[in-house]
């Protein structure tokens, strides 16, 4: 919360409109990562907890069979994407710059350090699945840390968009060294002969996969393609309007979703065990706490803005105070129904894929036609417009899971 804004202000004083257009372009397609990724990351958690309550008896916490067969699987499909990801964002990007100099080598380094990001994500979703929660989010603090101090001290040097990525290097090393000290046995590659325990395993990632890799390739036509299409229909002065605005509004918004997420281990490790009362009880008493969070989000979002907008260099990079309006409430519904999802998932399934598929036609299609032909008030309501569809869709479906939860255990 605090390391965020300050990071925001640094780019509006140390980037032109068109970098920091730019650099909101580079994340949206290095988000493509949704598409390879289609999931991977939840099921693993899902499937890790469910296995801690298969193993708690024997006294074994997780079999590094398991461990090396995600390691490779997340391996293998970081280097995929590295390639595609990587060549087509260069010719999107060629095809709107006349002038690359200074934007290739910046590209390159991005797309480099997301893929060994990408590549160490399965070790992240194995800690969290084993309910190590506290260590796993002391390090991701101690790595924010570490990624905004160098960021911040590259911007002033004048690094620009290197900042971003040279940061992220860093970052990563640190987390790499963490990983290699204190928790050796996520780094296993090599499988120990087991191979029925493999097949088993990678079938019920897969059987997972089926199902969640729709949603999540939905996820990026509702969460990035907007982007590339604001750059490409208003330039990057307008897509910085639109980014800084959202940057803002999701540093705020954002805390609630984690702070629910950060418990999902622990519900699907309760209903693992059959006890569903149990899991009903605590997931209640979050989901209050997360909703209480969205709300004083929402509020202090708003009004944060509204500060900014006092100062002339801020104000020129946020949008309009009905559009912020607009497109807080639709970051609003979207953070109430990212709180929900996690008790369905809770049981090891994924039931989003329907209305994951309405959204992942539709929102494309409205940022596409309303942008073309009203600008960035279409891009606010074209987001208000998805945001509304998932969440009366999201919390039907939650419903139902809800009333039916003893048949589903």
């Amino acid at each position: 919360m605090i390391a965020g804004p300050i990071g925001s202000f640094i780019v509006v004083f140390n980037l032109s409109t068109e970098k920091q257009g730019l650099f909101y372009l580079f994340n949206s397609i290095l988000a493509l990562r949704i598409l390879f990724d289609l999931g991977v990351g939840t099921s693993v958690v899902q499937i890790t907890s469910h296995l801690r309550a298969k193993n708690q008896d024997s006294g074994e916490k997780i079999n590094l069979d398991f461990v090396a067969m995600v390691n490779r699987w997340m391996l293998n499909t970081s280097l995929i994407y590295c390639v595609l990801a990587g060549l087509g964002g260069y010719l999107f990007i060629s095809s709107k710059i006349n002038d690359l100099s200074g934007v290739t080598g910046a590209w390159v380094v991005f797309v480099i350090v997301s893929t060994l990001q990408f590549a160490s994500q399965g070790k992240w979703s194995i800690l969290e699945g084993l309910d190590k929660i506290q260590e796993s989010n002391s390090l991701r603090i101690k790595n924010s840390l570490i990624q905004y101090i160098v960021q911040w001290s590259l911007l002033f040097l004048g690094l620009e968009l290197y900042s971003f990525c040279l940061a992220a290097v860093v970052a990563y090393l640190s987390q790499e060294y963490y990983f290699h000290t204190k928790y050796a046995w996520l780094n296993q590659y090599k499988y120990k002969n087991n191979r029925e325990l493999i097949v088993d395993y990678k079938n019920d990632l897969v059987g997972l996969l089926k199902k969640a890799s729709q949603t999540y390739l939905a996820g990026y036509f509702v969460f990035q393609i907007q982007q590339p299409i604001c750059y490409h229909f208003l330039g990057p002065e307008s897509l910085a309007k639109l980014g800084f605005t959202q940057t803002i509004a999701n540093m705020m918004l954002g805390i609630p979703v984690v702070w629910i997420s950060m418990n999902f281990p622990n519900f699907s490790y309760l209903i693992a065990n059959n006890r569903i009362e149990e899991a009903r009880k605590e997931f209640v008493t979050k989901w209050r706490q997360s909703l209480l969070m969205t709300g004083l989000a929402f509020v202090f979002t708003i009004l944060s803005l509204e500060v900014l907008r006092k100062f002339e260099k801020f104000g020129e990079r946020i949008l309009d105070v009905d559009q912020v309006i607009i497109l807080v409430t639709s970051l609003t519904l979207h953070a109430i129904s990212m709180g929900i999802i996690y008790w369905p998932r809770s049981f090891k399934v994924e039931p989003f894929t329907r209305i994951a598929y309405i959204q992942m036609f539709l929102t494309p299609i409205a940022f596409y036609t309303l942008v073309k032909y009203a600008g960035l008030v279409g891009a606010v309501w074209a987001n208000m417009l998805t945001w509304i569809v998932g969440f009366v869709g999201i919390s039907l479906i939650t419903r139902n899971y809800w009333k039916m939860q003893q048949a589903h255990a």
